[in-house]
């Protein structure tokens, strides 16, 4: 699937995720068919994050991706693309991503991060 030619909208794919994510402002580096580039994630949960660059990949595409996740070491981690759109507010695109192969204590450290958001930060839609 192409970014461009999305299917899905955001409501549905948060449907389909195993664990909750939060949101995060953080600085990401994606490698990608061997060229690196740094971008920004907006989610993140020991499941996987949102991630923002204006590379175009597909759908089933891996990356490597490298990050600090709050109170872990630099992270590198295999993933995979799940989900794949064209940002509504300018050039580029927004990227679920799925990790694959997380160190168990990086994976405890966002989980960790997750649950500490307070209720009061919750967004709840219908």
């Amino acid at each position: 699937m192409r970014a461009d030619n999305h299917n899905m909208d955001d409501r549905k794919y948060v449907k389909r995720r195993r664990v909750p994510r939060r949101e995060y402002d953080g600085r990401v580096g994606l490698l990608y068919r061997g060229a690196y580039e740094v971008c920004r994630a907006s989610q993140i949960g020991e499941g996987g994050m949102m991630l923002h660059t204006p590379t175009e990949m597909q759908v089933g595409d891996r990356v490597v991706l490298t990050f600090k996740p709050p109170g872990v070491e630099q992270t590198v981690v295999q993933s995979t693309v799940r989900f794949a759109m064209p940002e509504e507010d300018g050039p580029g695109f927004k990227y679920g991503l799925e990790f694959m192969n997380l160190e168990f204590q990086a994976k405890r450290q966002i989980r960790s991060f997750v649950a500490s958001k307070k209720v009061a930060d919750i967004n709840i839609s219908a």
